[in-house]
C-alpha cells in the first residue's frame, strides 16, 4: 500500500517504525484540555515493547461534507432499514448525485468526500420506495409500493487537517475534531454493516458460531474503531460475541425451545391438542418480535414480524373484512397475505440479535466461546481482516489507508503491590505475598481480617433432586471447612437447615428459618442464611427474591449457591464462597502493604483519604418506561478494602447522576461514622462516561461532590476526580524473537502494564491493561479531570494499580479499580430493590402502568425500595467474577447494545 504524497494525520509514511514514544507535554501551552493539563508522565516500572491489536491509519487532509438525514416518518425506522433506503437511493434512485457514494451511520449522519450537487441549495428531498422489512406495511396491488421521503441537508464541512493538528498537540479536542473522528468511523464501518448483522459496536459475519440450544446461537463478531493517538491515527480491532436467534424453520426453532425446558419427542409437542396454554405463552414470550420469512407456495417470500402464536389449526374459521367466513386453509389458497400464517410456512431469518437477557444457564457456554488467549485472539482478528472492509470503495473514496500489520508500542510493567494476609496461617512466612503474573494464592493462608458467623446461621435448600439429607450435610461440612481454613469464625454444628417442598413460597421459607434462629438466640437476628438454588431458569427468580428479602426487606446477609456446584463441589468452589462471605460479613481478605509504593503517603491513616467510585447503567435499547440506575461507593478504611454504597433509580438514559450530592453525603456520613473524622482527601473514580460527556460531568458532578462536602462542614476536602473509560480492548504480547531453532513467540506477560498507546497529548491520562491466561481484559484509561491533591502521574498510577488488586472476590488483579467494579455491581443489583410481584417475565424486568414512558419511569422510581439500614455498612454487593478475573466487559456483547 503506497503513500499518496498528501498531508497526513500521521507523522510520516509507512515503513519501518519505532514503537510509539512520548511527546513533549510542554508544547502548545495555549491548547485547551478537558480537565487539567497533563503535568508529565510516570517513570516507574520496567520499560518493554508489546504488539497490540491496533493498525496504523493514514487520513489524508481533505474536506469531508457532512449532511443531516431527515425522514418525516412518524415511526423511527431501525438503522438496518435506514441503511437499505440510503443504499437504494445512492445506487438506484439518484446514482448521478451520489458519485462517489457517501457513507451513512444509519441514523442522522451522512458524509461525502465530494459536495453533493444540490443545484446551489443546501437541501434536497428524494422519494425512495420502501425496502420491504420488519416494519413495512404490506404492499397492495392497487396502491403500489410505499414511498419514503428522505431529506438531506448540508450542515458542515470538515477539514481533516484538524486531526493532524490534534494528534500533534496543536489543536484542542473541539467539536470539529470529534466530528472528523466520527466521520472516519462511519467510513470504516460502512461496508461491514451493509454486508453483515450489526449492533452499535460490532458486526457479525456468521462464519464462526456455536449452537447454544433452545434456538440460540453465539456468533463471533468484529469490532473496529478509529482512534487518535500521539502523532498518528490508528484503528483498534477486536473480536466480540453476539447472541442470535438460530435461523431455520420456525417449527424446529420452537421445538428446540421446548426441548430445553421439558422433554419433547418428535413434533408432537407443537400439536394444538397437546400444547398447554402455559407452554404457548412461554413460546410467545420467547419468539415475540423476531422476524420470519413467510414462504407460501406460489407467493413471493416476504419478511414479517412475529407478534404471537395461536393453537388454532388450518380448519379454523374467521371473518373477513366483508363479514364473509373463510378458513385459514382457504384464505391462504386465495389470498396468501393474512396476519395468521401456518407455522410450516415460516422460516426464522438468520442474524437476529436476542434482545433479552441471556439465560443464566447459557452464560458458561457463551464465556467458553468468547474466551481466547491473547495470541489466539490476535490470530482471529487477522483471519477476519477481509471482513473489515479496509479495501472497500468507501474507504478508498475517502482516501483512508490502513496498515495490514498490528502496531508495536512502548509500555511499562509496574511492580505489583505487596499484599498482606492474616497471621497464624499454615504456610510459613505467609503473612506477605507479591502477586506473580497478576495472581496470588490463598491456599493455606488466613484472611487478613476474618469475619464471624458464629452459630446464628441457617441453610435453605430449594427443591432439587440431589437435596437428600446426606448430600445437604456433606455440603454444609465442606462450606464450614472452607470458612474455618481461611479464618472465618463459624460454629460447625450449630445451624438450622430446611429442605422445603417444591413450590414453596421463597419469602415464607426465609422468614421461617430466620425466625427460628432469632428465637433460638435470645432474640438476636441471624448473621447469615445460605440458600441453595435449584438448577434451571427458575433459579434466577428465586435468587432475586432472596436478595430482596435479605438486602432490602429484612437486612440479613444471604449467600446463594447453585445445586449443581455445591452438591459434590470441590474445595476450590467453597474457597471461592468463603472469599465472598468474608467480605460481606465485615472481614478483609487481603490488604495492601502501605509501607512501600509511591501512594503510601496518600493512604496513610493521618491523611484520611476516602476513595469513591460511581457508575450509571441504562436500560437496553428499545426499552420504554425503564429507568437508569446509579450507584456511588466509598471506602471506610485506609487500606481501601471496606466499602459502603448508595443507589438510586433516575430518569432513563440520563448520564449525569442526578442525586450525586445526596448519595455522596450518605457515603461521607458512613466514613465519618466509622473513622470518627471527616476525610481530608477524596479520590473519585467515575465510570460509564463517554468522551463527549467529559466536560458536562466535570461541571455538574464535581460541583455536586463539593456541595456534599460543604453541607457536611468539610469544604476544605481536596478532591481528585478521575474518569475511567474503556476506549478499546487491547491484546498484547511481546514481539516474536528469532532463536537458533526459528521464530519464537513469547508468552504474553500476565502482569499489568501501563501503555502509552491511546493517550491524548495534553489531557492527563494513562492506560492500564490486565492480561489473563485466557484473554485480555479491557484496557482502561483513568483520565484525571480535576485535581486538588496535586498527585503526580506515578502516584495516581500506583494508587489505581493497587486498587486493581483489591477486588475482594478475586485472587487475580482485575482490569479497573475495585471501587468502579463495586459501583457497577451495585447498579446491576438494582433490579432486586423491587417487590417481586412488580416484576414481569424475568427478575430483570419491571411491570409499569403502561401510562407512557415518563409515567412508568416515575412509578418505577417510586417503587424502588432503599437498602435496609442493617446493610448500609456492609459489602452486600460482592459477587462472582468471570474466569478471566473481570466482569463482563465491552467486548462481550450479549445483547444488542
Amino acid at each position: 500500500m503506497s503513500t499518496r504524497g498528501r498531508s497526513r494525520a500521521r507523522a510520516s509514511g509507512r515503513g519501518a517504525r519505532s514503537p510509539i514514544s512520548l511527546p513533549d507535554t510542554a508544547r502548545a501551552t495555549h491548547i485547551d484540555t478537558v480537565g487539567i493539563r497533563r503535568p508529565g508522565f510516570g517513570t516507574k516500572g520496567r520499560a518493554t515493547e508489546i504488539i497490540v491489536n491496533c493498525f496504523l491509519a493514514n487520513v489524508p487532509s481533505q474536506i469531508i461534507h457532512h449532511y443531516d438525514v431527515i425522514s418525516p416518518d412518524e415511526k423511527k425506522l431501525p438503522a438496518a432499514v435506514n441503511l437499505k433506503l440510503i443504499t437504494h437511493l445512492q445506487t438506484t434512485i439518484a446514482p448521478d448525485v451520489f458519485t462517489p457514494r457517501g457513507v451513512y451511520d444509519g441514523r442522522k449522519n451522512f458524509f461525502s468526500s465530494k459536495e453533493l450537487p444540490f443545484g446551489g441549495q443546501k437541501s434536497m428531498e428524494f422519494n425512495v420506495p420502501f425496502i420491504d422489512g420488519p416494519t413495512a406495511a404490506p404492499a397492495t396491488s392497487h396502491r403500489g409500493p410505499r414511498i419514503c421521503q428522505v431529506k438531506l441537508t448540508k450542515v458542515a464541512q470538515i477539514n481533516t487537517e484538524v486531526l493532524r493538528r490534534f494528534t500533534e498537540g496543536l489543536q484542542s479536542a473541539d467539536a470539529n475534531v470529534q466530528t472528523a473522528i466520527t466521520a472516519c468511523n462511519v467510513v470504516v464501518r460502512m461496508q461491514p454493516i451493509l454486508s453483515h448483522p450489526f449492533n452499535t459496536r460490532s458486526f457479525f459475519p456468521g462464519t464462526e458460531r456455536k449452537d447454544l440450544g433452545e434456538g440460540l446461537e453465539a456468533w463471533r463478531g468484529l469490532f473496529q474503531s478509529v482512534r487518535p493517538s500521539f502523532d498518528r491515527i490508528f484503528v483498534n480491532v477486536d473480536i466480540s460475541t453476539g447472541i442470535m436467534h438460530k435461523g431455520g424453520p420456525l417449527e424446529e426453532h420452537l421445538l428446540a425451545i421446548l426441548r430445553g425446558r421439558r422433554r419433547v419427542e418428535g413434533k408432537t409437542g407443537l400439536r394444538a391438542k397437546t400444547l398447554d396454554p402455559q407452554c404457548l405463552r412461554f413460546l410467545e414470550r420467547s419468539v415475540n418480535g423476531i422476524r420470519v420469512i413467510v414462504m407460501i407456495p406460489g407467493a413471493t417470500p416476504r419478511e414479517r414480524v412475529l407478534k404471537g402464536l395461536t393453537s388454532k389449526d388450518s380448519s379454523a374459521v374467521f371473518l373477513m373484512p366483508d363479514k364473509t367466513k373463510i378458513s385459514v386453509a382457504q384464505y391462504y389458497q386465495t389470498v396468501g397475505n393474512g396476519s395468521i400464517v401456518p407455522l410450516e410456512f415460516c422460516v426464522v431469518k438468520e442474524g437476529q440479535f436476542m434482545r433479552k437477557q441471556i439465560p443464566q444457564e447459557k452464560i458458561a457456554d457463551v464465556l467458553k466461546f468468547s474466551t481466547n488467549k491473547p495470541n489466539d485472539r490476535l490470530n482471529k482478528i487477522r483471519e477476519g481482516r477481509n471482513a473489515l472492509g479496509h479495501q472497500s470503495e468507501y474507504v478508498q473514496s475517502f482516501g483512508l489507508e490502513i496498515d495490514d500489520s498490528p502496531m508495536k508500542v512502548q509500555a511499562r510493567v509496574l511492580a505489583p503491590p505487596r499484599l498482606k494476609y492474616g497471621k497464624n496461617s499454615k504456610r510459613p512466612g505467609a503473612e506477605f505475598e507479591t502477586p506473580q503474573n497478576g495472581a496470588w494464592n490463598m491456599k493455606d493462608r488466613k484472611f487478613y481480617q476474618g469475619s464471624a458467623i458464629g452459630g446464628r446461621w441457617g441453610v435453605v435448600v430449594f427443591g432439587d433432586g440431589r437435596s437428600r439429607q446426606g448430600n445437604v450435610t456433606e455440603m454444609i461440612r465442606s462450606l464450614v471447612a472452607a470458612c474455618q481454613a481461611t479464618g472465618i469464625a463459624i460454629e460447625p454444628t450449630k445451624y438450622w437447615a430446611e429442605v422445603p417442598s417444591q413450590g414453596s413460597v421463597v419469602h415464607d421459607q426465609l422468614k421461617r428459618i430466620g425466625q427460628r434462629i432469632y428465637d433460638g438466640h435470645n432474640k438476636v437476628p441471624p448473621s447469615l442464611i445460605v440458600v441453595v438454588l435449584p438448577d434451571g431458569p427458575v433459579a434466577n427468580e428465586i435468587y432475586s427474591q432472596v436478595k430482596f428479602f435479605g438486602d432490602v426487606k429484612m437486612g440479613v446477609h444471604t449467600q446463594c449457591m447453585r445445586a449443581m456446584r455445591c452438591f459434590g463441589g470441590n474445595n476450590q468452589y467453597f474457597a471461592n464462597i468463603a472469599l465472598k462471605l468474608n467480605a460481606r460479613l465485615g472481614g478483609v481478605n487481603v490488604a495492601p502493604d502501605l509501607s512501600d509504593g509511591v501512594s503510601r503517603n496518600l493512604l496513610s491513616p493521618p491523611n484520611k483519604t476516602l476513595v469513591m467510585g460511581a457508575d450509571v447503567i441504562h436500560p437496553s435499547p428499545g426499552s420504554e418506561g425503564r429507568p437508569s440506575f446509579t450507584a456511588v461507593v466509598g471506602s471506610t478504611d485506609c487500606n481501601m478494602t471496606r466499602f459502603v454504597s448508595s443507589t438510586r433509580a433516575q430518569t432513563s438514559r440520563e448520564e449525569i447522576i442526578d442525586d450525586l450530592k445526596d448519595m455522596s453525603m450518605e457515603v461521607l456520613g458512613q466514613y465519618k461514622q466509622t473513622n470518627k473524622a471527616n476525610p481530608t482527601s477524596i479520590i473519585f473514580y467515575r465510570d460509564g462516561v463517554s468522551e463527549g460527556q467529559f466536560q458536562h460531568v466535570l461541571e455538574k458532578e464535581v460541583a455536586a461532590l463539593k456541595a456534599a462536602c460543604q453541607s457536611l462542614g468539610i469544604p476544605s476536602a481536596k478532591i481528585t476526580f478521575i474518569i475511567v473509560v474503556i476506549p478499546f480492548v487491547a491484546d498484547s504480547s511481546p514481539p516474536p524473537k528469532m532463536t537458533p531453532t526459528g521464530l519464537e513467540t513469547a508468552r504474553p506477560a500476565l502482569s499489568s502494564m501501563v501503555t502509552l498507546l491511546i493517550l491524548w497529548n495534553m489531557t492527563f491520562t494513562f492506560s492500564r491493561m490486565a492480561v489473563s491466561l485466557e484473554r485480555a481484559a479491557p484496557l482502561t484509561t483513568p483520565s484525571s479531570m480535576m485535581q486538588d491533591n496535586q498527585l503526580s502521574p506515578d502516584a495516581i498510577q500506583s494508587l489505581t494499580f493497587t486498587l486493581c488488586h483489591l477486588y475482594a472476590r478475586s485472587t487475580r488483579s482485575v482490569s479497573i479499580p475495585a471501587p468502579v467494579y463495586y459501583a457497577d455491581i451495585v447498579c446491576s443489583r438494582s433490579k432486586n430493590h423491587f417487590e417481586p410481584e412488580t416484576r414481569s417475565g424475568s427478575a430483570s424486568e419491571y411491570s409499569g402502568t403502561n401510562g407512557g414512558p415518563a409515567r412508568d419511569v416515575e412509578e418505577v422510581k417510586k417503587n424502588f425500595k432503599p437498602l435496609h439500614q442493617n446493610m448500609k455498612n456492609a459489602m452486600y454487593f460482592v459477587v462472582r467474577v468471570s474466569s478471566s478475573g473481570c466482569l463482563f466487559d465491552g467486548t462481550l456483547n450479549l445483547t444488542s447494545k
